[in-house]
């Protein structure tokens, strides 16, 4: 009867053999928001009606994460994209965008 038990508590860890005391490693999504979101074409439609150029697109993106508490396993990760047209030396569009989360990591080593 005993091996019965044993072999259900394996086939509900998935067969690993750990009976609830070590789990998998995991992330959790807790919250996700919009943090900041910002377009601007200051020079429309002038800048837009001369396509005799390619305009210059620059793209960055950043990813910084900041530890909510103590216990180090809930951090708010910000993710930060910026990009910026030019043509002829005038500014196409520009566009910043901020979008942040809240994540729980479980169980990492």
């Amino acid at each position: 009867m005993s091996d019965d038990n044993k072999n259900n508590t394996e086939a509900a860890n998935g067969g690993n053999g750990a009976a609830g005391g070590e789990s998998e490693p995991s992330i959790h999504v807790l919250v996700q928001y919009l943090k900041d979101f910002s377009f601007e074409n200051p020079n429309a439609p002038m800048v837009l009606q001369d396509q005799a150029t390619q305009p210059q697109i620059s793209v960055s993106v950043n990813v910084n994460a900041t530890p909510l508490g103590e216990d180090m396993q809930d951090f708010e990760v910000d993710l930060m994209i910026e990009a910026k047209a030019e043509a002829n030396g005038s500014a196409v569009f520009a566009i910043e965008l901020q979008y942040g989360g809240v994540f729980r990591f479980q169980n990492i080593p």
